[in-house]
């Protein structure tokens, strides 16, 4: 039997509100050709409804068009369902619907209502003309696979497309790839917005689906892997190249390939268009769900919802570990074997575990450091304590198993698990899982790798733990040839970007300094406090790293404490610069009672005639932190000339050539006329004894000289006060 041709029904509003309105009637013209030209004028019947319906023929249909007015004076979305319910529609199963409409309508729940005695129909589409809405179209769109348009004078979109699993999910975003993502953003925000176009019922209001915290779950769920996908789609094939160049050593032909990567990750995330950034995007469906703004400044609030939203570590542990496991543990590590110190023999290292959930009590804002970074663990002393209290020493994990141990031989302590100094993939399954639960309550939060990183720079100077260091050296650097994280290009943690295997995207961060990106963004400020951490683990893989990016840490390490030490005291800081040029006598504070400290504002140093020697120089380095001792004393008064008191190190634009600084000491006793002005020591004296009512020490005095000479020094003689 001959399948039935299609038939087309052409319904369109003709109401008052579509008189004189051109691009309405010009587009539902050419929406009619477009179906005539596919089907044929014989199988597309023309219907016009608002305050009813009725059946017209072409010429009326023209006649319409021509003078941009209809015949109806309503706008009655039941009036259609009516008519569809009245007339005889005969082989429902191939005949197509299609709605045309200017913007919202009444009647609508009784409208929808009569669509369910319908029944099916080969198809539906409704077009919205202009920008006035959709919501005519809900009755027509309850249907699997139908399919809603909006049409404007400068195109044609699809802004959604109903099936059954919309209904319980954000249209399948879980299995979107990254590109059917950015198709659907619209449909995903109608999705959102207007729930009742989707089956929702439940939600009789636009909007009503806001605050819904189960899909503002799904979203910031994806949002990760959509942006993984995205910059991996985006990295062609920079981490070849930056292998290859690692490998040769080029670092003048890794800049181009780098600034490339740069340049391209902010062409797509920060167009000068009003299109949205991929992670804009994914933002604003968070928000419209309930979720509040993202401020791309606000890192604090971004690392807590990353804990938020954290998997849990699979439930792997070690007595899921058998001994086939073991045996081709100890065939594909040798180098990872330990000598057990129960047993004597070879056999994969076990790293104790005494205590879990280290992190909790610790303040938020710290565990949120953790969180972006987890080397940043070894910047706080009590983490560092915390972790050696946690570890219960090395065993081997043969003798572990096979003696059923309970407790620590280092410390008595009960075993709650361990970390298998291995690369096998079983038991990186169970490491992933002991990691989680010593640092937190067993989720996630970073990459696994990065935890040992913080355990090996804790631990790499105890005695006890020296027979560890080898081998878990050598676990990092296996996880890190075959693990992937963020170059972090965009400097932000949640603004990830471009995927990059971890030993590729180390040397990427340290070496991002040498290529120009915003301060506020760059990868290599924002890890400045794990950096020595990165800079040796390339060090563990020998790989080169620039003396320019080695130089270039020292300078940031250095100007983020000038940045500090203004904040709390500019004139000291200014004070201690000065005294790496110009000859100066220091005063021990512990030396000048409070009194004379607080009323003559007491600084380190006073300034005489001459040049610093090298002492002084070596004595006011000593003096400052350590990191000044490791660059030149033209460097620091560069790095001085870009420092500030309100400034902070990631708004610092610090060029790889500082600019040349000369400070000349002054020496303005010397070029003064006999007579012109003279310091009386003893007449001085007499002036303090007077205000203070007691003989001044030497520290007392110089302090009390300087504030009251004309000349920003002292005379050279006066080094020689008593």
């Amino acid at each position: 039997m001959a399948k039935p041709e299609t038939q087309v029904i052409f319904a369109f509003n003709d109401s008052n509100a579509t008189k004189d309105n051109e691009l309405f009637w010009q587009k539902t013209n050419e929406l009619y050709q477009r179906f005539v030209t596919s089907f044929g004028v014989d199988h597309v019947f023309l219907v016009s409804f608002g305050t009813g319906s009725e059946e017209i023929t072409p010429s009326q249909f023209n006649a319409m068009v021509k003078r941009k007015s209809g015949n109806s004076g309503g706008y009655r979305m039941d009036s259609l369902s009516k008519y569809l319910v009245n007339t005889n529609l005969k082989d429902k199963e191939s005949t197509k619907l299609v709605v045309v409409l200017d913007g919202p309508g009444v009647g609508i729940t009784d409208a929808k209502v009569m669509m369910q005695k319908v029944g099916k129909l080969a198809s539906t589409e409704v077009f919205a003309i202009g920008n006035k809405g959709f919501d005519g179209a809900q009755p027509f769109l309850t249907q699997e696979g139908s399919k809603l348009y909006q049409v404007t004078a400068s195109e044609e979109k699809l802004v959604l497309e109903t099936s059954q699993n919309d209904r319980t999910t954000v249209l399948g975003i879980e299995k979107m790839s990254i590109k059917q993502f950015l198709d659907n953003f619209d449909r995903i925000i109608n999705y959102i917005k207007n729930p009742w176009l989707y089956g929702h019922d439940q939600y009789q209001t636009v909007g009503a689906i806001k605050n819904n915290d189960e899909l503002k779950g799904i979203i910031m769920k994806e949002k990760s892997r959509l942006l993984f996908e995205y910059g991996k789609m985006n990295k062609g094939n920079v981490e070849v190249q930056l292998l290859e160049c690692i490998k040769k050593s080029d670092f003048d032909g890794t800049i181009p390939v780098m600034q490339e990567l740069v340049e391209k990750y902010y062409k797509s995330v920060n167009s000068k268009t009003e299109e949205l950034s991929i992670e804009e995007k994914i933002d604003y469906l968070i928000k419209l769900c309930g979720g509040q703004e993202v401020n791309n400044f606000e890192m604090d609030g971004v690392r807590a919802g990353r804990a938020a939203r954290a998997k849990t570590a699979e439930n792997d542990n070690l007595d899921d570990v058998d001994d086939d496991t073991i045996t081709d543990a100890q065939s594909q590590g040798i180098k990872e074997l330990v000598e057990c110190p129960l047993s004597g023999e070879q056999d994969v290292g076990l790293l104790l575990i005494t205590k879990n959930s280290i992190l909790d009590g610790i303040p938020k804002n710290i565990v949120n450091k953790v969180i972006n970074c987890p080397m940043t663990l070894i910047n706080f002393p009590s983490l560092k304590e915390r972790i050696v209290g946690a570890l219960g020493g090395l065993v081997g994990l043969k003798s572990f198993k096979e003696s059923a141990m309970t407790e620590s031989p280092l410390n008595g302590e009960t075993v709650l698990g361990g970390i298998l100094l291995s690369s096998n993939e079983k038991m990186q399954k169970v490491n992933k899982r002991a990691i989680a639960k010593m640092f937190t309550n067993g989720k996630l939060l970073g990459a696994p790798v990065y935890y040992l990183i913080a355990i090996l720079q804790t631990i790499k100077e105890l005695d006890e733990y020296q027979q560890v260091v080898l081998p878990l050296k050598q676990l990092i650097l296996e996880m890190m040839k075959t693990s992937h994280t963020f170059a972090s290009l965009s400097g932000m943690v949640s603004y990830v970007s471009t995927p990059l295997r971890t030993d590729v995207a180390f040397w990427f961060i340290v070496h991002s300094c040498l290529i120009k990106i915003p301060p506020a963004n760059s990868p290599f400020i924002l890890h400045l406090e794990e950096m020595q951490s990165i800079i040796d683990c390339l060090e563990l893989l020998e790989y080169p790293i620039d003396e320019r990016a080695r130089k270039q840490y020292k300078r940031f390490v250095a100007i983020q404490v000038l940045h500090r030490m203004k904040y709390i005291n500019s004139d000291t800081a200014h004070c201690f610069m000065r005294a790496l040029y110009q000859k100066a006598l220091f005063l021990d504070k512990s030396k000048i009672k409070a009194v004379v400290a607080q009323k003559e504002f007491y600084m380190p140093f006073v300034f005489v005639d001459g040049a610093a020697d090298k002492a002084q120089v070596d004595h006011v380095l000593s003096l400052l932190n350590p990191i000044f001792k490791e660059l030149t004393i033209e460097e620091i008064l560069a790095l001085d000339t870009l420092s500030h008191e309100k400034w902070r190190v990631n708004g610092t634009e610090l060029p790889l050539d500082l600019p040349v600084v000369k400070c000349t000491p002054d020496t303005l006793w010397e070029g003064l006329k006999a007579g012109a002005y003279t310091l009386d020591v003893e007449k001085m004296k007499k002036k303090f004894v007077k205000k203070y009512g007691f003989e001044p020490v030497r520290e007392e005095f110089l302090l009390f000289l300087s504030k009251r000479v004309k000349l920003q020094t002292l005379p050279e003689h006066i080094a020689e006060t008593k």
